[in-house]
Parts: C-alpha cells; sequence; structure tokens
C-alpha cells in the first residue's frame, strides 16, 4: 500500500488519493477533498449537529436556509433577552430611587391634579390665578419660589423670596431657618409656588411650612408658568 500521493490527471494535479500499487491500472480508491475545500468542511463542522443532520437529510439548498435561520433565531433569542434583563434592571433602579426620595411618587395617581389633591389633604388651601394676583398685588402674603435657586434668578413673581425645595448647599429646614424664620409669623398668609401643576417643588415646601407650625399656608398650584402665559409682570436677580 502506497501512501497518500498527488497525480496529475488530464493537465490538473489530484491531491489526497490513496492508489493500490498491486493494481495495474492503478485504480484510485477513497477519494478526497482537494484542499480548496477544506475550509468548507471545516465550516460544515462548526455548524450544530442539527444543521448538519438536516443537511445529510434535506438536500444542500434546504439545510443551508434552515441552518441561516436557526442561527438568526438564536440570535434574536439571545438579544431578546439581553433587552429583557435591561428592563428589569432599570425598573429595579426606579424603583430604589423613588423609594429614597423625600417626597416619593406615587405608582398610580391622577396626574394633572396630584399637587392640589395632596395639598387639600394635609389642610393647605389651593389658589388659582385670580386670587395669587390679589395676593401678591396686595402685600399681605409672604411669597416663596420653590424653584431652583439659578431659575429663580432668572425671573419670579414680584416681591418673592427664593426657598428651594431641595438648596444646594443647605437643608430646607436650614435655609427658612437662617433667612426668613425672624420674618413670618406662625399665622401670616404664606403663598407657595413653583413652575406649574407638574411640579411638586412647592408641595414639598408647604408642608414644610405645615410641619413648621405655619396654619395659613397658600399653594398656587397653575406657578410661574401660568403666570408668565397670562401677561402679569416678574421681576429678575435676587
Amino acid at each position: 500500500m502506497m501512501p497518500h500521493r498527488e497525480r496529475r490527471v488530464g493537465g490538473k494535479i489530484q491531491y489526497g488519493v490513496r492508489w493500490e500499487a498491486s493494481n495495474p491500472h492503478l485504480r484510485k480508491l477513497h477519494p478526497m477533498r482537494a484542499p480548496h475545500r477544506f475550509s468548507s468542511v471545516l465550516a460544515s463542522l462548526q455548524r450544530p449537529a442539527s444543521c448538519r443532520t438536516r443537511r445529510a437529510e434535506s438536500g444542500v439548498a434546504v439545510a443551508a436556509l434552515l441552518c441561516r435561520r436557526t442561527l438568526k433565531s438564536g440570535n434574536s433569542g439571545h438579544a431578546l433577552l439581553q433587552m429583557l434583563l435591561l428592563v428589569l434592571v432599570s425598573a429595579a433602579l426606579a424603583v430604589g430611587i423613588n423609594h429614597f426620595r423625600k417626597a416619593p411618587l406615587p405608582w398610580t395617581e391622577q396626574w394633572g391634579n396630584r399637587v392640589e389633591i395632596q395639598a387639600l389633604e394635609m389642610g393647605v388651601r389651593v389658589v388659582e390665578l385670580d386670587a395669587a394676583r390679589e395676593l401678591v398685588d396686595s402685600g399681605m402674603a409672604t411669597v416663596f419660589d420653590a424653584r431652583p435657586f439659578e431659575v429663580f434668578g432668572e425671573a419670579h413673581l414680584p416681591l418673592a423670596f427664593s426657598l428651594p425645595s431641595e438648596p444646594a448647599d443647605l437643608t430646607l429646614e436650614e435655609k427658612f431657618l437662617m433667612e426668613y424664620a425672624g420674618m413670618v409669623a406662625p399665622d401670616m398668609e404664606i403663598m407657595v409656588y413653583c413652575s406649574g401643576t407638574l411640579c411638586d417643588e412647592s408641595l414639598q415646601v408647604s408642608r414644610f411650612l405645615v410641619e413648621q407650625g405655619f396654619t395659613n399656608v397658600v399653594l398656587f398650584a397653575q406657578g410661574f408658568d401660568a403666570w408668565t402665559a397670562a401677561g402679569y409682570p416678574t421681576e429678575a436677580g435676587w
């Protein structure tokens, strides 16, 4: 038996053919694939076993189509699993952040009038735009702007004082005690506002004032947006 070798047939070289030495006609046995087909053989071996089985049963063209679909479906399933995991992690983070807020947001509520409802529940009077204008013009009420300090400096209601719900350097209690405790009596009328009906900064400040013993807190829920939309005057600076 001679080892594997090459032989030129019809001007072409055949590789990997075992020849029988005793055969005078050099009858070839067990032909193998040519070297340029080795890459396709290796690729077929790397496919899943189910793909190779389908290839044997259904033919080359059909098996190739089934294999592609199988691989695509596997990739899609993996991507879907990753998306589901990302959604679950995001939901868990949202729940955790909301839990540690000073005023956690409710999961089910009517958001259009949420601020007004909660204000009424804790005994705070809610006023509309016209009533808020009367309080400001009369000068009888102390007006607190619960928006951030920088926003307050750009524009605010006339004679309003800045009392952010989340001061930058101090707590709400520290800022109030340092700047306003001596100028507001417990029974004085205090009006609090923020940007509009969807912000809760004014609600947080109103709750704080009620907890400090102030009995005449008024919430202007429509806020600065409604005030400027009506064309009422504003002031800038601090």
